[in-house]
């Protein structure tokens, strides 16, 4: 169960996060394998699949409040 909603919480943060569109996220999936790896991914890796500077700031510290909710 906890890993469920840690993926869940992985997508809400891609999701969330300025200037990530679909095909950015399906470059970070395809280049990390699943929601948890690519919203955790390093600064290179996602530089590497074009994420926009604002969404590399998100990815790094996301606003847990803002995630805790959508999970709710």
């Amino acid at each position: 169960m906890a890993q469920n909603r840690e993926n869940a919480a992985a997508w809400c943060a891609l999701l969330r996060a300025p200037g990530l569109g679909p095909a950015r996220i399906r470059a970070l999936l395809d280049a990390c394998g699943n929601a948890r790896t690519a919203a955790a991914a390093t600064p290179s890796q996602l530089r590497a699949c074009g994420v926009p500077e604002a969404a590399m700031a998100w990815l790094a510290k996301p606003d847990a409040a803002r995630i805790e909710a959508d999970l709710e």
